[in-house]
């Protein structure tokens, strides 16, 4: 969110992550999101985009392909 402030939206499925942890949805979880939905609660839905687009319209999309142009790592 903080991001979203400041900087352009790009989409990607070319960019491999690893999530390692499972998760716990426990009291901290609700908590934390609780904490995000006040901080956030004048922003939020979010979008990047001032005007809902008409989904019947077909509407082009620049591509970039990105494979291979960035290295594949682990961060722990």
């Amino acid at each position: 969110m903080q991001v979203h402030r400041t900087h352009k939206l790009i989409v990607t499925w070319d960019i491999l992550l690893k999530h390692l942890s499972g998760g716990v949805l426990d009291d901290t979880w609700i908590e934390a999101g609780r904490k995000f939905l006040a901080k956030y609660k004048n922003e939020l839905p979010s979008t990047c985009i001032n005007v809902i687009p008409d989904l019947s319209v077909h509407q082009e999309a620049m591509h970039y392909d990105l494979r291979g142009k960035a290295p594949q790592g682990t961060i722990a």
